[in-house]
């Protein structure tokens, strides 16, 4: 067992998620820089927005993450590792000595964008361990972030995984790191299906429509003085004026109107029929007697005799021996009248000085003889 393995022996190399993301970060430098380097360690962690946020200092770069538009989570590199993309990507080769610290530019977002696309297209592969896929699906690098503060304010809060990768890069003294901080939301629920789409409409109006209603159906009411309910007793008569079994009102909360139908019974069960009814009269002006005597079943009147429906009479017939009417709304005039011409003078009026006071008694004076007066005809 611990002899030497002969030279045509295969020596078989466990797959971790660990070797998947040191694969993964030098295949990604070599393919997008041209650079060698040794991936010296690696983690993979997780927390929520505010305890990420403030494990990476202000001075390092920060990019966006993107998907459908909008930034989602992001990468930080470091100030070393960010010089050692710089170069690379301008000279093509690095230099024999460690950068200068100088303060992260928009620029170097854009050259360090191409080794973080790289980085994220080979963890996508499928069956590698570490089912790194569907939490870098669809992402691509964005803009710069300014730092953790404002890493709080563009991203939603929540939880994400943090994959860092420690690099060597052949010189001496020159070491640098790269993390991303993936969205846990990106993450897809294994084995079930996307939610299907929803009428919200739809479902409003069927949770609507299967709300309770309470409808109360009304014969009568009727106002009665304290004293006669007091006096109520089995086999006391009420008198419904002026009510019978279509008089039925269906009312909603308040006593609002609901419709109109007709008292019956449906397999020996009260019931109502609903239609299209006019409403029952008022008759909340109606004298009420007094409760009948105990001693009488309870009873309603019948249907009432039946009343005359105004809408229903019609044209009135002429009168026979009228005419026509003459129409009044003009003017006959007074031209035609004959005229009376002037008054007689009535000369001097009699002096009634000579008239019989009838205040005071004694004999009427004679009035002469009337003559004989005409017959009456009587009938």
């Amino acid at each position: 067992m611990a002899g030497v393995l002969p030279p045509d022996a295969e020596r078989v190399v466990p797959d971790t998620p660990a070797r998947t993301m040191r694969l993964a970060m030098a295949r990604a430098a070599e393919g997008a820089l041209g650079l060698k380097l040794s991936v010296t360690a690696v983690a993979d962690d997780a927390g929520a927005l505010d305890a990420v946020a403030g494990r990476f200092a202000a001075d390092l770069l920060h990019l966006e993450l993107r998907r459908a538009g909008r930034p989602v989570g992001y990468a930080v590199i470091d100030g070393e590792f960010r010089a050692a993309v710089v170069e690379m990507q301008t000279t093509g080769r690095l230099a024999p000595r460690p950068s200068t610290p100088r303060a992260v530019t928009s620029a170097d977002a854009a050259l360090c964008a191409p080794l973080v696309t790289a980085l994220m297209t080979d963890l996508r592969q499928p069956d590698r361990p570490g089912d790194f896929g569907p939490w870098v699906e669809g992402l691509t690098p964005g803009g710069r972030i300014a730092g953790p503060r404002e890493v709080r304010m563009a991203l939603d809060d929540g939880n994400f995984r943090i994959l860092e990768f420690g690099v060597d890069l052949g010189v001496e003294g020159r070491t640098g790191q790269l993390s991303l901080v993936l969205p846990d939301r990106a993450r897809p629920a294994l084995g079930l299906a996307p939610p299907a789409a929803v009428d919200w409409g739809r479902a409003f109006e069927r949770a609507v429509r299967a709300a309770p209603a309470d409808l109360t159906a009304v014969l009568h009411r009727v106002r009665l003085p304290l004293r006669d309910v007091a006096g109520f007793a089995p086999g006391t008569v009420l008198p419904l004026h002026g009510v019978s079994v279509g008089s039925l009102v269906l009312e909603g909360p308040g006593r609002r109107v609901i419709g109109y139908g007709r008292l019956g019974q449906v397999s020996g069960l009260r019931a109502v029929k609903v239609g299209t009814g006019r409403p029952a009269p008022d008759l909340s002006a109606a004298p009420i007697p007094a409760a009948a005597p105990a001693g009488a079943a309870l009873t309603a009147l019948a249907d009432p005799a039946p009343g005359i429906d105004l809408g229903e009479i019609g044209d009135l017939p002429d009168l026979p021996g009228v005419g026509a009417l003459p129409d009044i709304a003009a003017d006959p005039g007074m031209d035609d009248l004959p005229d009376i011409g002037e008054l007689p003078d009535t000369g001097e009026l009699p002096d009634p000085g000579g008239m019989p006071d009838l205040d005071a008694p004694g004999d009427l004076p004679d009035l002469g003889t009337l003559g004989d007066l005409p017959p009456l005809d009587i009938e």
